[in-house]
């Protein structure tokens, strides 16, 4: 009997302290914006806590990355048939089979063209909705309440097309709006990622920058500082283009690009990037010329660039986003949107897609972080 009665004093601490255990995830599910464990549901405590929590927030922003990942394919697509082939179809020789060939493509590209700012729009929707439901408040809030007023004035600019000026107040506005995305996505970036994020939100700024002067001289009948103009564009092409590097770089160094993954997944993407910068490689030395416009129409990037080194960037970048995106989903999308959107801004769709990009940096990964996001 007093064995059995000195083997049973240990185990009243442990009943005791059960509810502490359970507690710790209960305040962190209620934080992440999920329900607290039922009584008497099994203890999260220590690594299964960990992944309780993890499925919360993953599950909490899934419906914002699925329609993330449906618009970087549909502006992916937009640079591959709108931007590149549809304006390929110029140097095509104009017989009847070329020519029903070019038709079929152009009017893909019309269809992703039109895609693309009904994509743009639910995912800004959604930011919204979800903001209002867990403000965010401070520079994210004004950045996506900027980032709305673009894409309305966008949509509105495509059914009742208006003169320079209000062109010249929409590019204030997703000047204001980048500025204060782009700052909350580089204060909530971690480690080396904050390199590229800072890059494309100066690729972005300086392009913009171009544009207001270029409209600015429209509106005021006087060429305002042309070179300033021209130089600021130069600058955005050469930052862009190291931002491609630095992203491609920090995605392929980081844990996810460096862990081998089953099936050998993790050496897809580094090779899909190294067939894609070949093929870049192989027509900036055939064509250098159709080519170097080719980038210019499609990505904003000028003649000034080596076709070589916008080559790799490419390369780079599409090897190192998707292990970025691995990493943290939100982060790797939006980058992924910046990059493909590039600097040459000429419609509505992608430059709500690039201020979308900066907002899905920026956007919170944890409800806890949501505070620290407003500033």
């Amino acid at each position: 009997m007093s064995v059995g009665i000195r083997a049973a004093e240990p185990a009243a601490p442990a009943r005791k302290a059960a509810p502490a255990r359970n507690a710790a995830p209960a305040r962190n599910a209620s934080v992440t914006g999920g329900a607290a464990p039922a009584a008497g549901t099994r203890p999260a405590g220590g690594a299964q806590g960990q992944a309780t929590v993890g499925v919360t927030w993953r599950a909490e922003a899934l419906p914002i990355e699925r329609l993330a990942t449906w618009l970087m394919v549909a502006v992916a697509a937009d640079l591959i048939l709108s931007r590149i082939v549809v304006r390929l179809a110029i140097y095509i020789p104009k017989g009847d089979g070329p020519a029903a060939v070019a038709r079929v493509f152009g009017g893909a590209g019309a269809f992703v063209d039109s895609l693309v700012p009904l994509l743009g729009l639910a995912l800004l929707a959604l930011l919204l909705l979800e903001s209002r439901a867990r403000p965010v408040g401070g520079w994210l809030g004004l950045g996506l309440a900027g980032a709305a007023a673009v894409g309305v004035g966008g949509v509105a600019l495509a059914v009742a097309p208006a003169g320079p000026a209000s062109r010249l107040a929409l590019e204030f506005a997703f000047l204001v709006s980048a500025a204060c995305l782009g700052g909350v996505a580089t204060r909530h970036a971690t480690g080396w990622l904050r390199l590229p994020v800072a890059l494309v939100t100066v690729a972005a700024g300086l392009a913009v920058l171009a544009r207001i002067v270029d409209l600015g001289g429209v509106v005021s009948g006087v060429l305002i500082a042309p070179a300033a103009g021209l130089a600021m564009r130069s600058l955005a092409g050469w930052t862009l283009v190291m931002a491609a590097i630095v992203t491609g770089v920090v995605g392929l160094t980081s844990p996810a690009g460096l862990t081998p993954r089953s099936g050998g997944r993790s050496r897809r993407w580094p090779l899909v990037g190294l067939v894609i910068g070949g093929v870049v490689l192989v027509a900036c030395l055939a064509a250098p010329t159709t080519t170097g416009m080719l980038l210019e129409w499609s990505l904003g990037l000028g003649g000034e660039l080596p076709l070589a080194l916008i080559a790799v960037a490419i390369g780079l970048a599409v090897a190192g986003v998707p292990a970025l995106a691995r990493e943290r989903r939100t982060a790797g999308l939006g980058l992924g949107l910046l990059l493909l959107c590039g600097n040459g801004l000429a419609a509505s769709g992608l430059v709500l897609a690039t201020l979308l990009g900066l907002a899905l940096v920026a956007w919170p990964t944890r409800a806890t972080d949501r505070a620290a996001a407003g500033g």
